[in-house]
């Protein structure tokens, strides 16, 4: 069995993904040990850190092959949850007759879909858009996410270590089961983007949203200073809000006035149901729309992000960074 995945890492790798173990009932077992193990209850990862070039923005790859169990894909949901961004993986079988995908985004499931070729009636999972791909593996499907979200720079992504690559294994009470993806704990949770704003301006508009009445309604923010790019010169800061609960069009359009800037609203309910998008632009204008699925979320941060021509693997939010309350 082969296994991938990928995921923003704006937190130190190891312990991003001892977190992830922890918190999932995985032991770590050893570290950087390549001998393989017959035990069916231990399980696998080779990883290591890649960056895109052109931003210096950091991803994890994991990678597993391993015919006795898999981490996928509650492995990915959780470090998707722990980055706060996308986390795409998906495993195949050795023939490719059995396989499956699986996008999340900030802990909710935006897409899983398994397949069995040899009994197809057990098509275990199919929530959110169907893949963007009938003819590929799932394996390969992967690495397509991962070039979507990380346009517009998808020239300098390099499937290549930035740094020493390991080999971990870990054990639990058993090995996790590829064809289950249990969503009921997953809660709406609603993120707004804006872009080119400075930490003086938010600090700013903040009291006046709250004199507006949009404190102490579970919002939270985070202001993510620039990094500065070799090649383009001063980088582009972004701020996100965020809150689990349902979108709120007039904080979206609340911020707009007072940053003058586009303001994008995401509204997840998780469970690959179809997700909402509210748009409310720097001269007044308003749009908003449903839609369902990876390739369709990456379009929408795209609106916000392709005028600082950022990759979409750079919306994340850390859970080491609890942000500021509204």
């Amino acid at each position: 069995m082969s296994a991938r995945a990928f995921c923003p890492c704006p937190i130190p790798a190891a312990d991003l993904l001892k977190r992830a173990l922890r918190e999932l009932g995985l032991r770590l077992l050893s570290e950087d040990d390549s001998t393989p193990s017959s035990c069916p209850e231990v399980g696998s990862i080779w990883w290591f850190v890649g960056e895109l070039e052109s931003d210096h923005l950091p991803y994890l790859v994991l990678e597993e092959s391993n015919r006795q169990s898999t981490w996928e894909p509650n492995l990915a949901r959780r470090l998707s949850a722990l980055t706060g961004g996308f986390c795409v993986s998906g495993w195949n079988e050795r023939t490719l007759s059995r396989g499956g995908h699986f996008v999340f985004f900030a802990g909710r499931t935006i897409d899983a879909w398994t397949d069995d070729m040899d009994r197809p009636e057990r098509q275990a999972l199919a929530l959110g858009a169907p893949p963007i791909s009938y003819s590929k593996e799932a394996y390969n499907l992967v690495v397509e996410y991962f070039w979507a979200v990380t346009q517009p720079r998808i020239a300098s992504v390099q499937n290549i270590a930035n740094g020493p690559e390991h080999i971990w294994r870990f054990a639990g009470p058993a090995p996790l089961d590829q064809w289950r993806l249990d969503v009921s704990d997953e809660r709406p949770l609603t993120r707004i983007g804006v872009c080119e704003v400075a930490r003086a301006s938010l600090d700013a508009a903040v009291p006046r949203l709250r004199k507006m009445g949009f404190g102490g309604r579970g919002w939270r923010w985070l202001h993510q200073p620039a990094i500065p790019d070799e090649i383009f010169g001063p980088g582009h800061s972004l701020a996100f809000f965020e809150r689990e609960g349902q979108p709120d069009g007039a904080l979206m359009r609340a911020l707009s006035e007072l940053l003058g800037r586009d303001v994008l609203q995401i509204g997840l309910p998780g469970k690959g149901a179809p997700f909402t998008w509210g748009l409310s632009t720097a001269d007044g204008k308003v749009s908003q729309g449903t839609e369902v699925g990876t390739i369709r979320l990456i379009e929408q941060w795209e609106r916000l992000l392709k005028k600082i021509s950022q990759p979409v693997l750079s919306v994340f939010w850390p859970a080491d960074q609890p942000g500021e309350q509204l």
